[in-house]
């Protein structure tokens, strides 16, 4: 019975996303975008506009009120790293204390939560035997760049200070994946100590709008891509027809004009240039500091190619690092696993084999 109420509940969560997705991209297509014709307004603009924001909030309610609903067997406990910063901590039956991962979820900069990401944290936790930590960092475009890097940094030091004795490693899908990548630019600008390993999942590490169309070339061809909102009608009108729904909702948000707002609502001011926005454009002077690095991403989406340049880039470096392209699924396929099980399962295995081979050699 409860194995059967906490699908039912996985599943409305994956509706009720769904269908504020729906509602994200109407609002950005009526309220602010002009899909039928190129827009004189430019990405930051846009990103500052009211229809925008009141867009972005509506989504955000929504992944911030979504339940915790962990795999049967993983324990979620809210946590509070300090007075203005809190997460939740997924336990699996079997952990081994000095494991500990801080995961930071994704979603553009703009929503999601540990709750939202919930699912996912609990099999990642059961899979490695850790401990996971997720961060309910500040979010864009309220608090744009560096708040969400602020915030997971601070959430590092705490956890090393509340687990001393434990080897963390970092890990984030999406924006996540970019805050994850960005601290480890950041802690190599300080000469500090950096986290045992990292995983990026679907890794957002290319905000800096002028290269994008040279590194996601073949993403940003389509007929939509140069009009204000395309990707967003174009998920919109799949959405309503139930046509490969799957792909459309988490992949639209990194196409085309959608995604250059998304990107200009974190960085906003701040030149996207910077690694600590833009990861991937990180010397390699500084790269050489990285850990070992696990980089896994969808063949068919456009953040693929933000994967497949990190990887070039820790090569470089000399720094470990396991790159992985999975066929047939979308952006951040591991939070769907009742849509590409076998993807889903083989990613978190794979991800749990490496971190598992860091923590071995360590302990």
């Amino acid at each position: 019975m409860q194995v059967a109420i906490r699908a039912a509940k996985t599943m409305v969560g994956m509706l009720e996303w769904t269908a504020a997705w729906a509602e994200f991209a109407a609002a950005l297509v009526t309220a602010i975008l002009k899909p039928n014709a190129a827009s004189p307004q430019n990405e930051l603009a846009v990103a500052r506009s009211a229809g925008f924001r009141k867009a972005v909030q509506a989504l955000s309610a929504v992944t911030a009120a979504m339940p915790l609903v962990p795999p049967e067997g993983v324990r979620a406990r809210p946590i509070t790293i300090s007075k203005y910063l809190d997460g939740v901590e997924f336990l699996p039956g079997r952990m081994l204390e000095r494991r500990v991962i801080l995961y930071l979820h994704g979603g553009a900069h703009c929503m999601g939560s540990a709750a939202s990401h919930s699912n996912l944290l609990g099999r990642l936790a059961e899979a490695t035997c850790a401990r996971v930590i997720a961060v309910n960092y500040r979010l864009a475009p309220e608090d744009p760049f560096p708040a969400g890097l602020e915030d997971a940094l601070e959430a590092l030091e705490w956890t090393r200070q509340t687990h001393p004795s434990a080897a963390v490693a970092i890990a984030g899908d999406s924006a996540g994946g970019n805050l994850a990548f960005a601290m480890m630019v950041k802690l190599a600008q300080q000469g500090e100590r950096q986290p045992v390993a990292c995983a990026g999942l679907s890794a957002w590490l290319l905000l800096d709008l002028d290269r994008v169309p040279r590194v996601r070339a073949e993403h940003k061809t389509t007929s939509f891509g140069n009009c204000w909102g395309g990707e967003a009608l174009v998920a919109a009108q799949k959405l309503v027809a139930g046509i490969d729904w799957k792909r459309a909702v988490p992949n639209a948000y990194m196409a085309g004009k959608m995604h250059d707002v998304l990107a200009a609502q974190y960085f906003q001011d701040h030149p996207a240039s910077d690694p600590l926005v833009s990861p991937v454009l990180a010397p390699v002077e500084i790269v050489q500091s990285f850990p070992p690095v696990l980089l896994h991403s969808s063949r068919d989406e456009p953040l693929n190619a933000d994967a497949k340049e990190m990887t070039s880039l820790c090569r470089r470096a000399g720094v470990r690092v396991e790159y992985e392209e999975f066929d047939n699924t979308s952006h951040v396929f591991q939070a769907f696993p009742q849509c590409y099980p076998g993807a889903a399962r083989d990613s978190i295995a794979k991800i749990a084999i490496f971190f598992n081979d860091i923590w071995e050699q360590l302990f």
